[in-house]
């Protein structure tokens, strides 16, 4: 597989791979065509014209800035239910200018590529056609995240994005690093015991988002994909809390919290639930397994969680 990847990266391609239990893995390849006719959705940032391919988008959307949370210090939006952390393709592409972040509105299109979404700020939608894309020049194929140009009907040039490139260029997974840099070159006390939470959540992103705020308030944190690893994770160190989602696999959120709050080591440890689950008759589930807490992720943000873990352990 490594031989693979090595031959489809030098294509510019990109692999995916997705299992299921007792029925089997699924690879799929995505390469680039040097010459074909592909839908496209055109946007403009600073003057320049990009198209991202249809296939790759969840959703393009025009959003209210009320509408854009704070997660980890970093824009985040929600949609369907699920937090989307949010970047400029401004930046993504290293261009020059000052982007247009004061807007009242901005315009967002939705990316996934396998379990990662990311929302990418642009300045203007502009149309979805079929156009011909010509691959790359041979001096120019190592341009990071262009996998192609398309004329334009009055003649200008529109750069065809390069999904697997863009979504790793985005550095979302930087957020943790930085916000832990941040923090680390500031003058503070040493503390004696630093409290430690243990985040249950099968989403990556949102496992990430939850982690890099609880890690930028100075708590340390654990992680689990799914309540059958959290109980896993509860046998070999102490916790002070437990966030934790609904719907996982294996052990969903009910049966870990109830599992752990019958255990006479563990029944005085609070949780906090953060679902997408947002009838009352969920919440009384919830409550009822043992709960503490439960926040609905449409209402999610850095100060709802931190307020919520501060009235259970205090600050650090």
């Amino acid at each position: 597989m490594d031989v693979v990847k090595q031959q489809v990266d030098k294509m510019r391609g990109d692999i995916l791979i997705e299992t299921q239990v007792n029925i089997g893995t699924t690879f799929t390849l995505q390469l680039p065509l040097t010459l074909a006719n592909q839908q496209l959705c055109m946007v403009q940032v600073e003057g320049s014209h990009f198209a991202f391919p249809t296939t790759s988008i969840k959703t393009a959307q025009l959003i209210l800035s009320s509408q854009i949370m704070s997660v980890a210090n970093k824009p985040a939006i929600v949609y369907e239910g699920e937090i989307i952390p949010m970047v400029y393709l401004h930046d993504v592409l290293k261009m020059n200018g000052s982007g247009h972040r004061d807007r009242e509105e901005t315009r967002v299109v939705v990316i996934t590529q396998g379990i990662q979404q990311i929302a990418f700020a642009v300045d203007k939608f502009e149309a979805v056609t079929v156009m011909v894309i010509n691959g790359l020049s041979q001096h120019l194929n190592t341009v990071p995240n262009v996998a192609g140009i398309s004329i334009m009907g009055n003649g200008e040039v529109a750069f065809v994005l390069n999904i697997p490139d863009l979504m790793k260029n985005a550095e979302i997974g930087a957020v943790r690093r930085e916000m832990l840099s941040q923090t680390s070159t500031l003058s503070v006390p040493e503390r004696p015991v630093v409290k430690s939470i243990l985040v249950v959540e099968d989403s990556v992103m949102v496992r990430e988002l939850e982690r890099n705020i609880l890690e930028s308030a100075g708590y340390e944190v654990d992680v689990a994909i799914d309540g059958v690893e959290g109980i896993e994770k509860m046998e070999q160190k102490p916790y002070d809390l437990i966030v934790s989602d609904i719907q996982m696999p294996r052990m969903d959120g009910y049966e870990f919290i109830s599992k752990f709050k019958s255990d006479e080591r563990h029944k005085h440890i609070p949780a906090i639930i953060i679902s997408t689950l947002a009838q009352e008759e969920e919440k009384r589930k919830g409550f009822e397994a043992g709960a503490d807490r439960y926040i609905v992720k449409s209402a999610f943000d850095k100060d709802t969680l931190l307020t919520a873990v501060e009235s259970l352990i205090g600050s650090n």
